[in-house]
């Protein structure tokens, strides 16, 4: 079934990337994301057949899909305030991640100077 995946989605597969990467961190007695134990302990770690899904990502899409776990309460609380159209029509990573970035900072801005 190929079905469009929405926020809650996109944080459970963040949380499992950062699951992983955290396991393969402790497991290549790594401190940082880099290195070829690290590299290598992921590799191992992503193989199993049971989260073969996780590999269509690629490394931008990875960090964007971690991010959103690592944001989720506040994402979460953006997103549930999107009508309905643009929740279905905003559903890739970097679509979400983008539009959460310029509508945050919009509201955040201040105008100095002007006489609005």
């Amino acid at each position: 079934m190929n079905r469009r995946r929405g926020l809650d989605d996109w944080i459970a597969i963040g949380r499992a990337f950062h699951e992983l990467r955290h396991e393969a961190m402790r497991q290549s007695n790594s401190k940082q994301l880099k290195g070829r134990r690290y590299k290598n302990t992921y590799a191992l770690l992503e193989l199993p057949p049971e989260i073969a899904d996780l590999r269509q990502f690629d490394r931008s899409n990875r960090a964007r899909i971690i991010w959103f776990y690592q944001n989720a309460e506040a994402v979460r609380a953006w997103y549930d305030n999107l009508g309905q159209n643009e929740r279905d029509v905003w559903n890739h990573p970097q679509t979400i991640k983008l539009r959460y970035e310029r509508m945050t900072a919009r509201r955040s801005r201040t105008w100095v100077g002007t006489n609005q």
